[in-house]
C-alpha cells in the first residue's frame, strides 16, 4: 500500500516549498537496502531538491548537502530519510510508487504524480479522518480530536494570521515568554530569600528569649536552666523550667503538684465552668505568672505572640479531676465531675505521667531530691 503523507519538516516555516513525501510500505528487496539511506526512526521520502536552497537540508551518501527546491525552481527527485516526529498528518490521497525508484525516470514520475495532486488540491490534500477513515472510537482520543479541531479553528480565525510581520511578532512573543519565565524564577528566589530572612529573624528572637530567661549565658553557652528545659519534651519546656526553678512547687503537696501540672498537658475545649478547690487557686495564679513571664520575654524579643492567648492555652479544666484521681477516687466517679470524654481524660493522664517522669529527671539534675520524690510519688 502506497500512502502519500502530507508532512512538514521541523523548522520549515515557509509555505513556498514544493516538498511532498511518499511512504512506501512494501518490502524492499535486498539490493535496494544497500542503496537507500536508512534509519531506525525515520521514513524514506521522495523530495524535489536543489543545491541553491538554503532552507532545511539533508546529506546524501557522498556527503553533499541536499536542500528542498523552491517553488518554481527545477530540482531532482531524491530519496532522503525523514524522522517520524516530522510527520504531522496522513493524507487520504494515494499515489502509485514504482517498485524500483533508483532510476531518475521513476523518481520523476513520482514527482509528476505529486505535482498533479497539488494541482488538484490547491488548498491542501485531504487528510485521513481518524474517526471515519481509521475507525478510532476511543472516547479519550475523540475528546483530544475535538479539542484539536477547536484550537485549529481559533488559530485560523485569529487576526494575527493576516499580519505581514507574523514571524517577527512570533519571535518577540517567544522572547516575552522566556523573559516571563525568568521573572517568575527571580520572584521565586526573592521569596526564598525573604523566607530565609524571616527564619533568621525568628532564630535571633528565640536566642534573645533564651538569654533573657536565663537558659543561656551572654556567650550563648547553655546554663543550668537550659539543661533543665532539655529534659522536657511533653509540653512547653520553657514554661516547665520556669515553674521548677521558681521554687513554687516546693511548698505544695503531691496532689496539688499533679493537679497543677495537668494544665500543661490539657488544651482541649470544655463547656464546664471551672470551680477549683481552695487549695488549688493560689498555685494556679503562681503558675500563670510564670507562663506570662515566658510570653512577655517572647514578645519583647519581637516574636509573633499574643500574651493573653499564650496564657489561656494552658487550661485548668482537668485540675479537679486529676486532684480527685490522685486522692484515690474511682475513674467512674471522676468522669461524673466533667463533660470531658473518657478517652480525653485517659490520654491526658498518660501524658501527665510522662511529664512527671521528665520533671523528676529535671529535679534530679538540679539536686532537689525533695521535689524529685514528689514527682515520683505523683
Amino acid at each position: 500500500l502506497d500512502v502519500l503523507l502530507a508532512c512538514s519538516m521541523a523548522g520549515d516555516k515557509s509555505n513556498s516549498s514544493s516538498m511532498s513525501s511518499i511512504k512506501n510500505s512494501k518490502k524492499r528487496n535486498r539490493s535496494n537496502r544497500g542503496r537507500e539511506p536508512s534509519s531506525s526512526s525515520s521514513s524514506h521520502h521522495s523530495s524535489s531538491s536543489s543545491s541553491s536552497s538554503s532552507r532545511i537540508s539533508s546529506t546524501s551518501d557522498d556527503g553533499k548537502r541536499i536542500n528542498p527546491a523552491r517553488k518554481g525552481e527545477k530540482g531532482e527527485m531524491l530519496v532522503v530519510p525523514l524522522e517520524l516526529k516530522c510527520v504531522t498528518a496522513m493524507s487520504a490521497v494515494r499515489v502509485y510508487v514504482p517498485k524500483d525508484i533508483r532510476s531518475v525516470e521513476n523518481r520523476e514520475s513520482v514527482g509528476k504524480a505529486i505535482r498533479e495532486v497539488r494541482r488538484r488540491f490547491p488548498d491542501g490534500v485531504p487528510l485521513l479522518d481518524p474517526v471515519e477513515d481509521l475507525k478510532i472510537t476511543d472516547s479519550a482520543f475523540l475528546k483530544l480530536v475535538r479539542r484539536l479541531e477547536s484550537l485549529e479553528n481559533r488559530i485560523r480565525k485569529h487576526k494575527a494570521r493576516k499580519s505581514k510581520d507574523l514571524d517577527v511578532k512570533y519571535s518577540m512573543y517567544e522572547r516575552y515568554l522566556a523573559l516571563e519565565s525568568k521573572i517568575k524564577e527571580a520572584e521565586s528566589k526573592v521569596k526564598e530569600c525573604m523566607e530565609d530572612t524571616k527564619l533568621k529573624n525568628t532564630l535571633k528572637g528565640m536566642t534573645r528569649v533564651l538569654r533573657r530567661l536565663g537558659h543561656t549565658t551572654e556567650d550563648n553557652v547553655v546554663a543550668l536552666k537550659g539543661r533543665v528545659a532539655c529534659e522536657i519534651s511533653s509540653c512547653n519546656e520553657l514554661v516547665v523550667a520556669e515553674i521548677i526553678l521558681s521554687n513554687m512547687l516546693n511548698d505544695l503537696t503531691v496532689e496539688q503538684v499533679v493537679a497543677l501540672l495537668s494544665c500543661l498537658v490539657f488544651s482541649d475545649k470544655s463547656d464546664d465552668r471551672v470551680q477549683l478547690k481552695e487549695e488549688l487557686h493560689k498555685p494556679l495564679r503562681q503558675m500563670q505568672n510564670c507562663i506570662k513571664k515566658v510570653a512577655q520575654a517572647m514578645e519583647d524579643a519581637r516574636l509573633p505572640i499574643d500574651v493573653d492567648d499564650f496564657v489561656d492555652q494552658f487550661k485548668p479544666s482537668m485540675m479537679d479531676i486529676v486532684y480527685a484521681w490522685v486522692k484515690g477516687a474511682k475513674f467512674v466517679d471522676i468522669c461524673k465531675l466533667t463533660d470531658i470524654f473518657e478517652g480525653t481524660i485517659i490520654r491526658c493522664i498518660r501524658r501527665l505521667e510522662e511529664l512527671m517522669r521528665q520533671m523528676s529527671s529535671a529535679a534530679k539534675l538540679i539536686g532537689n531530691t525533695e521535689l524529685e520524690d514528689k514527682f515520683q510519688d505523683g
